[in-house]
C-alpha cells in the first residue's frame, strides 16, 4: 500500500514536470511506451497456471472475511490500510479546500512557469510571438492557462484538480 500511495502522490508533479520540459503529449506517449514495455515484461515472466476453482465466487467472498474475523494480523493490517485511507483523502481534501480558499496560488505560479518557458522557447524571448499572436504585449490574462506558447481559456473546475 505504500508504494501504491507513494506512486499516486507522485504521478501529479512529474507529469506536470513532464509536460513543462516537452509538453503534454509527451505525458501520454511516455505513459503508452511504459504500459506496452510492462504488457511485454508479464506476458514473458507470468507463468501460464490457470488453477481449477474449487470454491464458487459467493464461497470465496465468505472465506475471506473468514480470515479476517480468525487471523489478528489481519485485523490488525487492514485497520492500518483503512487509517492511511482516510489520512491520504484528509489530506487531498485540505489541500482542495486550500485552493478553493485562495484560487490565485496555482494561477500565479502557473504564469510564471508559463512565462519562464516562453522565454526559453523563443530566441527573442518570446514576446514578438506573443504579441503579435495576441496583441497584447506577449502577456497572459488572469486566469488563462498556458500551454508551451499556447494560450487557452481555464476551465472552472482545472483549480480544484
Amino acid at each position: 500500500m505504500g508504494g501504491l500511495i507513494t506512486g499516486i502522490m507522485l504521478a501529479r508533479p512529474l507529469a506536470n514536470g513532464l509536460a513543462a520540459l516537452s509538453g503534454w503529449r509527451t505525458v501520454f506517449g511516455v505513459s503508452a511506451v511504459a504500459m506496452a514495455l510492462l504488457a511485454l515484461l508479464i506476458a514473458r515472466t507470468v507463468p501460464a497456471w490457470r488453477p481449477r476453482p474449487t470454491l464458487g465466487y459467493g464461497a470465496l467472498l465468505r472465506s475471506g472475511l473468514s480470515l479476517l474475523v480468525r487471523t489478528p494480523a489481519i485485523r490488525r493490517r487492514t485497520a492500518y490500510q483503512a487509517i492511511m485511507f482516510v489520512v491520504f483523502n484528509l489530506f487531498r481534501a485540505a489541500d482542495r479546500a486550500d485552493r478553493q480558499a485562495d484560487p490565485s496560488r496555482g494561477r500565479a505560479a502557473a504564469r510564471a512557469a508559463a512565462r519562464h518557458l516562453s522565454s526559453d522557447r523563443h530566441a527573442d524571448g518570446g514576446a514578438r510571438h506573443d504579441a503579435d499572436r495576441h496583441g497584447r504585449g506577449g502577456r497572459a490574462d488572469a486566469g488563462e492557462r498556458v500551454d508551451l506558447g499556447r494560450r487557452r481559456p481555464q476551465h472552472a473546475g482545472a483549480d480544484a484538480l
